[in-house]
């Protein structure tokens, strides 16, 4: 039986001030892959950053629950629950300039675990280091390293805090055939432990490994969910590269 993760009600919101997208219902299930699919990349970022509670709120309208758990809530105790278990991958592998690597991976499992075994921990990273052909770059800052190697920490990163939902944001992104076929043999072992995705990618190889169903948002309608066995998924993926 599906456990759902998050779910979203009845959002609505504007693009560049003349697109505009309503009425978005869908839930996310544990250890399942969803890719948003949208002709405006715009869109598909913001409900993407919506869901994760990234953007400015409380919504107006629509509502973002993470296992019942309101996402824009103004508890800070529950947002910091939230953030235990559901964690965003920016794009761009973002790190913070002036801590080293093994700081910036530690910050965030720290922050939520702070009683976190670290010699365990430095183990698991630096089996991640191998299976992702990083250097040990460690006691490095960021603006050391190569942005492949930056971008495939922050899959570590997010690993580290055993989540059960990671959000991503174009998780292909600038990274040459093989970095591509490393993380998604990465991020394709941690579905197998259970982690669901949410996902704005537009790489055939993320579709055919991760995703379990697409969610369809247009302007001017409602989203649509579509999953594998869909012969509607089999069309859609003939669009991505």
């Amino acid at each position: 039986m599906d456990t759902e993760l998050l779910k979203v009600k009845g959002l609505s919101f504007r693009v560049d001030d003349d697109s505009n997208f309503r009425d978005i219902h869908f839930s996310i299930d544990a250890g399942k892959g969803y890719v948003i699919v949208c002709e405006n990349e715009n869109a598909s970022n913001i409900l993407l950053k919506s869901a994760a509670g990234l953007l400015p709120g409380p919504l107006e309208p629509g509502y973002i629950f993470f296992k019942g758990k309101d996402v824009y809530s103004p508890d800070e105790k529950e947002i910091k629950e939230i953030r235990k278990e559901m964690v965003f991958v920016f794009r761009e592998g973002t790190m913070i300039s002036n801590l080293t690597v093994q700081e910036n991976l530690f910050l965030p499992l720290l922050y939520h675990y702070p009683n976190t075994d670290k010699k365990t921990a430095m183990e698991k990273i630096a089996e991640d280091f191998n299976f992702l052909g990083i250097p040990d770059v460690s006691m490095q800052r960021p603006a050391e390293i190569s942005f492949y190697d930056k971008k495939k920490l922050a899959f570590i990163r997010a690993a580290l805090q055993q989540p059960n939902l990671i959000l991503m944001d174009r998780p292909l992104f600038n990274l040459d055939s093989s970095d591509q076929e490393q993380v998604v043999r990465y991020l394709t072992n941690l579905k197998k432990k259970g982690v669901a995705f949410l996902m704005e990618s537009q790489s055939r190889s993320i579709l055919d490994a991760l995703a379990d169903e697409v969610i369809i948002i247009e302007e001017g309608k409602p989203a649509v969910t579509v999953g594998k066995e869909d012969p509607a998924f089999t069309k859609l993926a003939d669009l991505f590269r």
